[in-house]
């Protein structure tokens, strides 16, 4: 099986939903002209299809004679700072026939995803009537399907040696990868203990991005809100009160949620975990208050047990509960 380099448009949400505009150094190209690549929902892991994830690679989109092939993809981007990195592989990807991806763009736009990336997309750049119609075409909306498991995207983007071939490639476009190649990337992107000690003495850092605002949490606060307020009325729902996105009054209890957009439920729960133990805590540490974690994820087996461990193990009353933005159903 053939394994190529495949570029992805530089993306800080892990390629899950489209980070909107930010800073990618891209002039002339279509990212540069409309600020999102299609792309960025590649590493989109709840939406599946009869065990079928699907997704757009560029350079695929650009090598018609692979077309019903099976192919391995190494994934890398070129940052802002022009810095090339690894950020995943995808193992025995098909190449999808223009009948499978029509099977899978009907299949989409029944489940309400195809709405949800249109949503996505319009939160964060406005209305964008050129992505409406490109994704009405099956073409433009996938062109690779893959097994859940065939995706292995990095925690962390991990720099590309010097002397690497890719050091001086930056088209879109499939760049065919030797074995080597494989090897070199498994060897750069392999995990390995710090070797000595950290330096302690003072230096500079450099600069990193601005912090955005996240409009999708914005958005599910005030959802969760307007429902929470309905059901149990206004005097018993504050929000942002001593920084908790939403404490609710029922009676003896007393609810502390903390709102996260992240698309799985893992990453939502190490993102609130500490801030809602500080927040019960410190700021009444003599009540029993209910802690709760939304996210946007379906929460999994292996998630599950996580949360059933700190409720039994460590005994904190703690729960997960999936919400997705407009879907206006929320039970405490």
């Amino acid at each position: 099986m053939e394994t190529y380099f495949a570029r992805l448009v530089w993306n800080r949400d892990g390629w899950r939903l489209p980070s909107g505009q930010i800073a990618r150094g891209e002039h002339g190209t279509y990212v540069g002209r409309r600020d999102f690549g299609h792309e960025e929902w590649l590493n989109r892991s709840e939406w599946i299809v009869d065990g079928w994830r699907y997704g757009y690679v560029e350079g695929v989109g650009r090598s018609p004679r692979l077309c019903g092939k099976k192919i391995n993809l190494i994934l890398f981007a070129i940052k802002p700072s022009k810095e090339r990195v690894f950020v995943g592989k995808v193992t025995s990807a098909e190449v999808l026939t223009e009948a499978e991806a029509k099977r899978g763009h009907t299949a989409f736009r029944h489940s309400g995803w195809i709405k949800e990336m249109i949503a996505e997309l319009e939160e964060r750049l406005g209305r964008a009537p050129w992505f409406r119609r490109d994704i009405s075409k099956p073409g433009t909306f996938a062109n690779i399907r893959f097994r859940p498991s065939a995706m292995k995207m990095l925690s962390s983007p991990v720099s590309i040696p010097v002397g690497h071939v890719l050091q001086t490639f930056s088209r879109y476009k499939l760049m065919a990868a030797r074995p080597a190649d494989e090897r070199q990337y498994r060897d750069t992107t392999k995990r390995s203990a710090m070797k000595g000690l950290k330096a302690v003495q003072p230096h500079a850092r450099r600069a990193v991005e601005a912090t955005v605002i996240d409009p999708v949490e914005a958005r599910m606060q005030n959802e969760l809100r307007q429902l929470l307020e309905a059901e149990h009325g206004k005097h018993a729902v504050q929000a942002e009160k001593d920084f908790i996105d939403i404490q609710v009054t029922i009676g003896a209890r007393n609810v502390l949620i903390e709102i996260k957009s992240a698309l799985e439920a893992r990453r939502a729960i190490r993102q609130s975990l500490g801030q809602l133990v500080d927040y019960a805590y410190f700021g009444r540490p003599s009540a029993n208050s209910e802690l709760v974690i939304v996210g946007r994820g379906r929460i999994q087996g292996q998630e599950s047990r996580f949360i059933a461990t700190l409720t039994k193990r460590f005994q904190l009353p703690i729960r997960y509960i999936q919400y997705v933005p407009g879907n206006r159903r929320f039970k405490l």
